[in-house]
């Protein structure tokens, strides 16, 4: 009930992220309220105005940023689910002082459709413990967030990406123009060479995955492949262009 989307660390990074933008925000306020009776047509006044307009915009989205990270479960989902809780741990309860009353009495169905009602009622608390468990939100593997797509008070639908989590330490790239008479010579574990555009570099790795399926690229018949680096270079971040040579010539 008290877990927060973002981890302390996140928070106080955001923190730290409106503090400065609001700084930023009251200087570029500062720099325009001289210049705010000017004629529209003054260039000084249009380049400070559009200065405070993007302030403004930075500070919005920090502030979003933070109450996003900051955000509670539902309060009226967690009332909900502890409701029925409560009534889940009341029926053990009750089943069990059952059992206790009949187990060593003679009536052995009494006894047996007791421990049916302890059977039903922890696999409703099962149940139950496991629906409010689903009002966490859990990160499938560590990593840095590189976008957050919605914020406090927005109703998420299943399956809509709340955020972007990026693991920037184990960054694969992945083909999109292999073309179909080009991939009957690409094997699982093949050594390949991969050209870093912007870092101007050129780093070895292995593919690791052939897709089965076939894409359209341009009218072309193309095939994803994964490939692992086997090292990653220094600037290397998620979403850079890159070249793979799986051979010498191809």
């Amino acid at each position: 009930m008290q877990y927060r989307i973002g981890s302390d660390t996140d928070i106080q990074a955001a923190q730290a992220a409106v503090t400065i933008a609001l700084d930023k925000l009251k200087k570029a306020q500062d720099n325009y309220a001289p210049l705010a009776n000017k004629s529209e047509n003054d260039i000084n006044r249009a380049a400070s105005l559009d200065a405070l307009s993007a302030a403004q915009k930075h500070y919005d989205q920090a502030v979003a940023n933070l109450n996003s990270l900051m955000n509670l479960p539902n309060p009226v989902d967690v009332n909900q689910v502890q409701a029925v809780l409560i009534s889940a741990q009341a029926e053990v309860t009750a089943a069990q002082a059952d059992v206790d009353r009949y187990k060593n009495g003679p009536d052995s169905d009494a006894v047996a459709l007791a421990q049916e009602r302890i059977k039903s009622a922890e696999a409703q608390l099962a149940a139950n413990q496991a629906s409010l468990a689903d009002l966490e939100l859990k990160a499938p593997f560590g990593g840095t967030v590189s976008k957050v797509n919605i914020h406090a008070g927005e109703w998420v639908l299943p399956g809509q990406a709340v955020l972007a989590l990026v693991d920037l330490d184990h960054l694969q790239v992945q083909t999109t123009d292999l073309s179909e008479r080009d991939v009957p010579q690409v094997a699982m574990n093949q050594t390949v060479s991969v050209l870093v555009k912007a870092l101007n570099q050129t780093v070895s790795g292995k593919v690791s995955a052939i897709a089965g399926l076939a894409d359209s690229l341009g009218g072309d018949v193309v095939y994803q492949t994964t490939i692992e680096l086997d090292a990653h270079p220094t600037g290397l971040r998620a979403g850079m262009s890159v070249e793979v040579r799986f051979s010498p010539g191809s």
